[in-house]
């Protein structure tokens, strides 16, 4: 991401860190997430789908980062909120 826009890593990891309170890290998948929380409530694909399509490689990465994020699992929220 720091190549594309034509800044070093650590410039733009400081940017994060200063403007957003969050690493780089923690930005991303904030972002995975919410797109996640929104096809859990508005689709019926499965969980599987739904991690790869938001970019995480593998079911069990997904579920781990969305219970740390959110507090419940991906099957919890779909039952809650859909």
């Amino acid at each position: 991401m720091a190549e594309k826009i034509g800044v070093s890593y650590s410039y733009l990891r400081r940017l994060y860190n200063e403007e957003l309170n969050m690493s780089i890290t923690d930005y991303l998948n904030t972002y995975r997430i919410e797109k996640a929380k929104n096809m859990l409530k508005n689709s019926n694909l499965n969980l599987e789908k739904i991690a790869l399509s938001v970019g995480y490689n593998n079911i069990q990465s997904f579920k781990r980062y969305f219970k740390k994020y959110e507090g419940i699992t991906p099957s919890e929220y779909r039952k809650i909120y859909s």
